[in-house]
C-alpha cells in the first residue's frame, strides 16, 4: 500500500511559511504570525490527499529556542508519510544565509 504525501514547510521565523500555507488551503489553521506548534491540515488536490505540516522557525533567537523547533520538526518527521520539504526564505536580494544552507544540508 503506497503511503500518502506529507509537505513540510521549512525556514526561519517570519518567513511566510504560514501565509504560504494559508494561501494554498485556503485555511485559518496556517495563521500569520509566531508558530509555537507543528500546525496540520489534510488537503486534496486532484484527487490525491496531502498533509500540510508547518513547522516553526528552525533559527530562533538563542540556542535552546532552535534546538527545541528542531526536535519538533523531528517528530513531525517521524510520522509515517513520504515527505517532500520545501524551504521559505524572505526575499531580500542577499542569497541565502550560512544557517540558511545549512538547515537545508
Amino acid at each position: 500500500m503506497d503511503r500518502e504525501t506529507a509537505i513540510i514547510v521549512i525556514g526561519n521565523s517570519s518567513s511566510g511559511k504560514a501565509t504560504l500555507l494559508a494561501q494554498i488551503c485556503s485555511s485559518t489553521r496556517f495563521r500569520n504570525g509566531f508558530t509555537e506548534e507543528v500546525r496540520e491540515e489534510m488537503i486534496t488536490l486532484d484527487g490525491k490527499r496531502f498533509l500540510l505540516i508547518e513547522v516553526p522557525g528552525l533559527d530562533e533567537f538563542g540556542e535552546k529556542g532552535t534546538q527545541q523547533n528542531t526536535k519538533k520538526l523531528t517528530e513531525a518527521l517521524s510520522k509515517s508519510y513520504d515527505y517532500h520539504l520545501y524551504f521559505v526564505m524572505k526575499a531580500d536580494n542577499r542569497g541565502p544565509t550560512d544557517a540558511e544552507m545549512v538547515m537545508m544540508s
